[in-house]
């Protein structure tokens, strides 16, 4: 086990599961739960947290795009093979609708991942595929902001 692996798996025991039932939010398949940190999470875990969002205020996406990538970092030793798995996108067009539609600011990874992918220079596709490469896109992000901060 490597290091990132094992810091992976202990910073993983700082984030708990809540259940919403008045609207669709994130992590697990039936979307009905979120993730958030515990109180009694450690300071720098915190700030990876803040750092990961960027811009934005606290994002149920964001967390679950952390908790993800620690899952990945965690049960992959090869860094390609959990980075592969830490930005799948979701499979069903109605949750990348409902990931769009969170932030306005999810905007520029979809037309960042557009302009990456030649959109328009006679690469084809629709808006599914568009709104599946900005997901992947800010999963990324997210996902480098998590192994710099487990590899320092």
């Amino acid at each position: 086990m490597t290091k990132i692996q094992k810091l992976a798996g202990e910073y993983l025991n700082y984030f708990e599961g809540l259940h919403r039932k008045e609207f669709w939010s994130i992590s697990s398949n039936d979307r009905k739960g979120t993730i958030k940190l515990k109180h009694n999470r450690p300071d720098n875990l915190y700030n990876l947290v803040k750092k990961a969002h960027k811009n934005m205020l606290p994002d149920d996406y964001k967390y679950e795009f952390i908790y993800d990538s620690l899952i990945a970092l965690r049960d992959n030793e090869n860094i390609e093979d959990a980075r592969k798995q830490a930005i799948e996108t979701d499979i069903y067009t109605s949750y990348l609708f409902n990931w769009i539609s969170s932030s306005l600011l999810r905007l520029n990874y979809v037309n960042k991942a557009i302009e990456n992918m030649g959109y328009g220079r006679g690469r084809k596709g629709g808006i599914r595929e568009q709104l599946s490469l900005g997901q992947s896109c800010e999963r990324e992000e997210v996902f480098n902001d998590v192994l710099n901060f487990l590899d320092n």
